[in-house]
């Protein structure tokens, strides 16, 4: 389907991807309006407030800074300062020993040198195969659509990828390079940024883990939610109507064109529809049955705690890995129980960023618990007693007194985040594995014989991530609109 300057565009969601998807289709004259279910903007990206203090409440870490502020730039948007961050993140293992990511080459051999002499060479040989994996993957994964893809290309995909050694398991392709146990967890658990099994999870998403070391992590001053309203008022700026409403159905034609959204106040005709939201409730919009079985992502139960004083020795972003990761992930992916000894991400933004608070010398920060998506643990039974585990094992490792200092805490579990609409309670949409990669996965068009229905998300190609959502969104209103 063609579309024209005077096709009006009703995008469905509010989110990072939607309101990217607005703003560049305004951009090029086109009349937009979103529609978004919740109360606020921005879909996962949000702050929780309490007492005067912020802390972001969903994604953290940003990765490929340069291609956030290029499409931001894009977008009109080009106030955002960001703060690197050095170390990237530092590993905490179970017996006590640290390994501190670095973007710098050479610091990051020296770091690789107290687990072996040969530590040192193994990390240069993974360097220099990821950066050849990784230009291969971004030209013929992350910028391809897949819409209308023949029989042939699965197969010489995965040929390429078997070449590269990338048909493996994340893991167990970090333990082709290095010998040390404790190197597999700390260059594998990244596929966890993206709700994936390091253990499944091909290891062409290895290439989240050297796009970390060859492009760095960076912090969004004021907090990554802080986007939002600059998305927002950018979008108000050229044009775009925006609302709160419920979509209760995608109307379309005889001849398979959209035509209108509706909600219960009316309808919404449009030429075409951009769908934002997690797939599992694009069919039932349509009026149609789901074409197949969705894998969710892991699910997240997540701390935020405000802080009296602060931890100047912590890091922004750090690991603490427990004695059995492997067991650890067996519980998320496999079983589907409370973990017994979970590894934690920490968020300590206040380490850089002291606006965040009421009072300057008072600090946040976040928890995250990898934990299973789905109904299999009964979260108001547990998230009380598992979050004091949590905060008693931060004490003994990381935040001395931390129960204490605590001025105030909120939580949040994968039974939230199912009640807010997110698949399964996953965080990250769909689960990164062979069925749900490239061709495999949503589309920029879903149902390709349907004229003007579109989707970008976290849950579509080429996935997960601000930037690459962002990124989706670019792709999708350049090569169709």
């Amino acid at each position: 389907m063609k579309h024209t300057r005077t096709d009006r565009i009703v995008v469905i969601g509010g989110g990072v991807g939607g309101l990217t998807t607005a703003l560049l289709l305004a951009h090029k004259g086109y009349d937009v309006h979103v529609v978004e279910a919740q109360r606020h903007w921005g879909g996962r990206l949000r702050f929780v407030h309490c007492d005067g203090d912020r802390i972001d409440a969903g994604p953290t870490i940003v990765l490929l800074p340069d291609v956030l502020r290029r499409i931001l730039h894009t977008c009109g948007i080009c106030d955002v300062r960001m703060q690197a961050c050095d170390p990237l993140v530092r590993m905490h293992f179970a017996d006590g020993t640290t390994c501190a990511r670095r973007a710098d080459p050479q610091a990051m051999i020296e770091e690789m040198t107290q687990f072996a002499p040969e530590a040192g060479a193994q990390y240069a040989r993974y360097i220099a195969q990821m950066e050849q994996r990784y230009a291969w993957g971004v030209a013929n994964v992350l910028d391809q659509t897949f819409t209308n893809y023949s029989w042939r290309e699965p197969a010489r995909l995965f040929a390429q990828l078997a070449r590269f050694g990338a048909m493996r398991s994340v893991h167990a392709d970090c333990a082709r390079f290095f010998s040390d146990a404790r190197l597999h967890d700390a260059f594998g658990l990244q596929s966890l940024y993206i709700g994936g099994n390091p253990y499944t999870t091909p290891a062409m998403y290895a290439l989240i883990g050297y796009a970390e070391l060859a492009y760095g992590i960076s912090y969004v001053e004021g907090g990554y939610a802080s986007l939002v309203p600059r998305l927002v008022a950018a979008a108000q700026q050229y044009g775009v109507r925006m609302e709160h409403r419920t979509i209760e159905r995608i109307a379309w034609t005889a001849r398979g064109r959209v035509c209108a959204v509706t909600h219960a106040q009316g309808s919404i005709p449009c030429e075409a529809v951009v769908y934002s939201g997690e797939m599992h409730r694009l069919a039932p919009l349509l009026g149609m049955r789901a074409r197949r079985r969705w894998q969710p992502s892991s699910g997240c139960f997540l701390l935020y705690i405000g802080i009296e004083g602060t931890y100047p020795d912590r890091d922004v972003h750090a690991f603490w890995l427990c004695a059995q990761f492997a067991q650890h992930m067996r519980e998320v992916f496999r079983t589907g129980t409370l973990p017994t000894d979970p590894a934690v991400y920490t968020f300590y933004p206040s380490r850089i960023d002291r606006s965040l608070t009421k009072h300057p010398d008072d600090s946040v920060l976040y928890v995250l618990v990898p934990v299973p998506s789905g109904s299999t643990i009964h979260w108001a039974d547990v998230q009380q007693s598992f979050a004091a585990r949590i905060v008693h094992m931060l004490e003994r490792r990381a935040f001395p007194k931390l129960s204490q200092r605590t001025r105030w805490m909120q939580m949040r579990t994968p039974a939230d985040a199912a009640a807010e609409g997110l698949f399964a309670g996953g965080a990250f949409g769909l689960a990164p594995t062979w069925t749900q990669t490239a061709m495999f996965r949503p589309q920029l068009r879903p149902y390709p014989h349907m004229d003007g229905l579109y989707a970008v998300g976290a849950s579509v190609h080429p996935g997960g991530g601000i930037p690459i959502v962002m990124k989706g969104a670019e792709m999708l209103v350049r090569s169709v609109f």
